[in-house]
C-alpha cells in the first residue's frame, strides 16, 4: 500500500501507521514522503503521523543523499525539524543537527540553515528560543557548538549579495533574531544601509527589535534619514514595541533628527497617553515648542522677500 499508484490510498496508509508503532511505521512513512513531496495532503498526513518520532524519519531521509536535490525536500525537512524543536529534547535535536551538518556539503549551507529555522519555528510554538537552549546549563555542549556554527553561517548568507538569492538572505536575517545580541548586532546593523533592497532593511529591522537589547533604539533611530518610508514605519514599530526604546526616540524628536511629522497622530496621543510621566511631559512639551507658527510669523520671514530686485531674464526662463 506504500507504494500504491493511488494517492489516496497512501494518504490513508500514512494515516493508518499513526496507530502503528516500531522503526517499520516510521521506514514506510519515509517511503511515502519520498513519492509524495509535493502532495501536501499525504505530506500533511505524514507529519501527523510521525510526530512523536520526527527526529527517527528526518534521519532516515537524511541518509539519502539524493533527497536533498528533490522537488520539495527542503521544506519536508524544515518541517520535520519544526516538530522536532516543539517537544524540545536535547537528544533529539542534537541528533538531527548533527546529521545535517555531517551529510551536507558546505555549498549546502541554506540547507542546513532551513533545518535550524525549522528548529527555531518549533521551539518558539513551544515557548521557547534558540536562545534559551543555547544559554540552558542542560544543554550539551556539542548541541551548543552546532547551533553557534549555525549562526556563523547565517551571518554569511545574510550579507552574501552577491551569491545567495534574496530568499536565503531574508531565512539567515530571521534567524539572526534568534542569536545571541552580540552575534547578530553588527550584522543586522550593517544590513540597515540604503544599499540594501528595502525587504533586506525590512528584515533587519524586524530582527533587531527581537532583541531587548536596550540599544537597538539608539542604533535605529540614528539611522532614520537614510531610511525610505516603509522602513521607518517598521522602526516605529519597534520602536514603540519595547517602552525602553522611546527615550531615543525622544531624543531624536526633541534634536530634530526625526521630524515630529514622521509621526502619525495615533502615535503622537500614544506618547502623550504614556503611563509613564516622563514620557507624558517630554511629548507635551515637544508638541508646544513645535506648534505651527501664526501668520504674522509666517509674514516677517518672508518680509524680506520685498526688497530683492527683480530680473526678467530668470524669470523668462521659468515660464518657458
Amino acid at each position: 500500500m506504500v507504494s500504491d499508484v493511488n494517492p489516496r490510498v497512501r494518504f490513508q496508509t500514512a494515516l493508518t501507521l499513526s496507530l502503528v508503532e516500531g522503526n517499520a511505521a516510521t521506514t514506510a512513512l519515509a517511503e511515502i514522503l519520498r513519492r509524495d513531496l509535493t502532495n501536501e495532503w499525504v505530506q500533511t498526513a505524514v507529519l501527523s503521523a510521525v510526530r512523536e518520532h520526527a527526529d527517527v524519519l528526518f534521519n532516515l531521509l537524511v541518509a539519502d543523499r539524493s533527497f536533498a536535490s528533490r522537488p520539495g525536500s527542503l521544506m519536508a525537512l524544515k518541517l520535520l525539524a519544526a516538530l522536532v524543536g516543539a517537544r524540545n529534547k536535547p537528544g533529539e535535536l542534537l541528533s538531527i543537527l548533527r546529521a545535517a551538518r555531517q551529510t551536507f556539503l558546505s555549498r549546502q549551507s541554506e540547507i542546513r540553515l532551513g533545518i535550524l529555522s525549522g528548529v527555531a519555528d518549533g521551539l518558539r510554538h513551544s515557548g521557547n528560543s534558540l536562545l534559551i537552549l543555547q544559554e540552558s546549563e542542560n544543554t550539551p555542549t556539542l548541541l551548543k557548538q552546532l547551533i553557534g556554527k549555525s549562526f556563523q553561517e547565517a551571518q554569511l548568507i545574510a550579507t552574501d549579495a552577491d551569491k545567495q538569492p534574496s530568499k536565503n538572505r531574508l531565512e539567515a536575517i530571521q534567524l539572526l533574531g534568534a542569536a545571541p545580541y552580540a552575534v547578530a548586532v553588527e550584522t543586522l546593523t550593517t544590513l540597515l544601509s540604503p544599499s540594501e533592497a528595502s525587504e533586506i532593511q525590512l528584515a533587519a529591522v524586524r530582527s533587531l527589535s527581537t532583541h531587548p537589547n536596550p540599544e537597538v533604539g539608539q542604533i535605529l533611530v540614528d539611522r532614520w534619514r537614510s531610511f525610505s518610508s516603509p522602513v521607518r514605519r517598521e522602526v516605529v514599530e519597534a520602536l514603540f514595541s519595547r517602552e525602553k526604546r522611546l527615550h531615543p526616540l525622544l531624543d531624536a524628536l526633541e534634536k530634530e533628527i526625526v521630524p515630529i511629522t514622521h509621526l502619525d497622530p495615533s502615535r503622537r496621543q500614544a506618547l502623550l497617553d504614556h503611563p509613564q510621566e516622563e514620557i507624558r511631559l517630554r511629548m507635551q512639551k515637544l508638541l508646544t515648542d513645535q506648534r505651527s507658527p501664526t501668520r504674522k510669523q509666517v509674514l516677517e520671514r518672508y518680509r524680506s522677500a520685498l526688497t530683492l530686485s527683480g530680473d526678467s531674464t530668470r524669470g523668462a526662463e521659468v515660464f518657458d
